[in-house]
C-alpha cells in the first residue's frame, strides 16, 4: 500500500507543469522599469504570484501582483509560480532569475578646476547620476581599475599626495536596492605635484621718502591662489598684514617681508616664499621724487645770477663815479658848438668821426644843496702818444680837464682817434663859451 501511495504522488508531482519566468531589457533610466513574464504551457486560466529577495532581504511575495506581467523598478532575485481553480492549484515555482537593473543615466565625475593639484591638498570628487538626484546612492571610486573608496553620498573628499595621481572612475547604486546601479563613469585624470612655493618679487627694494613700492606674490603653474602677506622687522616679530590678500600690494614702510598663497575650502597654502628686506631711502637733490629740491635748485640759480648782475652793476657804477661830479653821457654831433640831434648829420662839420660829448656840472653849495653855473663846452681830443712822443702844446684859450686813468676807451671801439667834448659849468667869474 506503502508503496503504491509513493508511485501514485511521483506520478503527480510529474505531471505538475512548471512555470516559467522571463525578463525584457534590464537597463533603463533612473525612474524606469523592467518587465518580467511568467507562464505556465500549455495550459490556461492561470494566476501568478510572484516572489523576490536580495542577499539580504528574506524572499517575500509581492501583494498585489496576480498578472502574468509585471514592471519592476528594483533588482532583486525574483521567481513566479502558477495557481488556479478553486483549490488553487499551483504549478511548480520557476527558476530564479537575477535581476539587476542598469541604470542608463550618464555618471559624471566633477573635481577642482585647476591645472594643477598639489600635494597635502583637500580635493572633492563628485559622481553625479543625472536625472537621479533625488535618489539616494552608494558610489563606488575605482582609481586605475582598482576600488579605493565607498560612500554613501555622491562627493568624495580626499586628501591627496603625489601617489594619489591616477583615473578615476566611479559607479553609483541605490542605496535601497543594490541590484539597481549605474554604469561606470568616464575616466577622469588626476594629476598630483609635489606642494608648490610662493614667491615673493618687488621693484626697488628701496622706498624714496613719501613713496611706496609694490611687492608681487605668486604661485606658479596654477590658479584660484589668494595671499597672506607677513611683515617683520629687527625689533618686531612677524605679524600678517591685514585685509591684504591680494597678488600685488603696495607698502610704504620698510620691513622683511613674505608671502604665502593659500586656495579651496581647506586653506590649503604653499610653502612660504623666501624674506625680501625693504629700506627707506632719502632722494637726492637731483631725484625725481622730490620736487621741492627741484624747485629750490633752479630758484638759487636765477638768484645767484641776480646777485652777480648787481654786484658787477655796483662796481661799475663805483668806477664811473668821481667826487663832485656827476657824468651824464650821450652821443651827439657838433655844428659851430651848438648840439644837434644825430639824424642832422649832413650839417655837422666832423661828419664821418666819432665823437664822445660830455657835459660836466661844476656846482657850489647853495644852501642845502648845490646849483648850476654857466655852461662851457670844451673839445678834448685823445690822441695816442708814443713813448717818446710829446704831446702839443695847449691852444691859446683852449680848456682841459684831466681824465682819470681808465677813461681812456670810453670812445668808440676800435678807433685811433677819438675826441671828447665836456660840458663844463665854470663859476660866475667865467662865463665864456668856447
Amino acid at each position: 500500500m506503502l508503496i503504491i501511495d509513493v508511485f501514485i504522488l511521483f506520478y503527480l508531482t510529474s505531471a505538475q507543469p512548471k512555470a516559467k519566468l522571463t525578463a525584457g531589457p534590464t537597463t533603463i533610466p533612473v525612474g524606469g522599469s523592467v518587465t518580467l513574464s511568467c507562464s505556465v504551457e500549455p495550459s490556461a486560466g492561470w494566476k501568478y504570484r510572484w516572489f523576490r529577495k536580495t542577499k539580504i532581504i528574506p524572499e517575500v511575495q509581492l501583494t498585489d501582483e496576480e498578472n502574468r506581467d509585471i514592471n519592476v523598478k528594483q533588482g532583486g532575485i525574483y521567481r513566479c509560480v502558477g495557481v488556479r481553480g478553486k483549490t488553487n492549484f499551483h504549478s511548480v515555482v520557476s527558476d530564479e532569475v537575477n535581476i539587476t537593473i542598469r541604470f542608463s543615466n550618464e555618471v559624471v565625475v566633477t573635481r577642482p578646476n585647476w591645472p594643477h593639484i598639489f600635494s597635502g591638498e583637500t580635493i572633492t570628487l563628485t559622481c553625479e547620476v543625472q536625472g537621479g538626484e533625488t535618489t539616494e546612492w552608494t558610489c563606488e571610486w575605482r582609481r586605475d581599475e582598482k576600488t579605493v573608496a565607498r560612500r554613501n553620498d555622491k562627493d568624495w573628499t580626499v586628501s591627496v599626495s603625489e601617489s594619489s595621481s591616477g583615473d578615476y572612475m566611479c559607479q553609483c547604486r541605490r542605496r535601497d536596492d543594490w541590484y539597481s546601479v549605474t554604469k561606470w563613469s568616464e575616466k577622469v585624470p588626476v594629476s598630483v605635484s609635489a606642494q608648490p612655493k610662493a614667491k615673493l618679487t618687488a621693484g626697488p627694494t628701496k622706498i624714496p621718502v613719501g613713496g611706496s613700492v609694490t611687492l608681487s606674490c605668486s604661485v606658479e603653474p596654477s590658479t584660484g591662489w589668494k595671499y597672506r602677506w607677513l611683515r617683520r622687522t629687527s625689533d618686531t616679530p612677524e605679524v600678517q598684514l591685514t585685509d591684504e590678500e591680494n597678488r600685488d600690494i603696495n607698502v610704504k614702510q620698510g620691513g622683511i617681508y613674505r608671502c604665502v598663497g593659500e586656495r579651496g575650502k581647506t586653506n590649503f597654502h604653499s610653502v612660504v616664499s623666501d624674506e625680501v628686506n625693504i629700506t627707506i631711502r632719502l632722494s637726492t637733490p637731483g631725484s625725481s621724487s622730490s620736487p621741492v629740491l627741484m624747485i629750490v635748485g633752479p630758484v638759487s640759480g636765477i638768484l645767484l645770477v641776480l646777485l652777480l648782475v648787481l654786484l658787477w652793476y655796483y662796481r661799475l657804477s663805483k668806477d664811473l663815479r668821481w667826487p663832485g661830479w656827476k657824468l651824464l653821457r650821450s652821443r651827439f654831433r657838433v655844428n659851430n658848438g651848438f648840439n644837434k640831434n644825430e639824424a642832422d648829420d649832413s650839417s655837422s662839420p666832423l661828419h664821418g668821426d666819432d665823437h664822445i660829448y660830455e657835459s660836466v656840472n661844476f656846482s657850489e653849495p647853495s644852501g642845502n644843496g648845490f646849483k648850476p653855473r654857466d655852461v662851457t663846452y670844451s673839445l678834448i681830443e685823445l690822441k695816442n702818444f708814443g713813448k717818446d712822443s710829446t704831446p702839443n702844446e695847449p691852444a691859446e684859450g683852449a680848456v682841459y680837464h684831466c681824465l682819470e686813468p681808465g677813461m681812456e676807451g670810453r670812445g668808440s671801439p676800435g678807433a685811433k682817434e677819438a675826441a671828447v667834448y665836456s660840458e663844463i659849468n665854470s663859476g660866475p667869474e667865467n662865463n665864456n663859451t668856447m
